[in-house]
């Protein structure tokens, strides 16, 4: 996918850690991450969407608003990658591209 894509060179093969306020869930869309949603929480002033990718990625959002998304709806998910902390594949931080 593009996401992995951006990935550091020793990333290649690792890992990526993202916070859930670095992934918008969509309804639908053209993105290039799909998935379905396995939980809606309210907690309040945020919601918590929990969503799994068809290769078994999992992912978890984090908006400040309500949501008309419910477990087993079809989403795509719009990541931020330079918000991302890059593992290589023995686990250890290749990159953190933020501050």
């Amino acid at each position: 996918t593009p996401v992995q894509q951006q990935a550091p060179a020793g990333a290649v093969g690792g890992a990526i850690g993202l916070r859930p306020e670095s992934i918008t869930v969509r309804a639908s869309g053209n993105t290039p991450v799909v998935g379905q949603v396995d939980l809606v929480e309210a907690l309040g002033a945020e919601t918590l969407i929990y969503v799994s990718t068809p290769n078994g990625a999992q992912f978890v959002a984090r908006q400040n608003e309500r949501t008309n998304l419910h477990a087993g709806d079809a989403v795509s998910l719009d990541i931020d990658a330079s918000q991302a902390h890059w593992f290589d594949t023995a686990g250890r931080i290749v990159a953190c591209q933020h501050a």
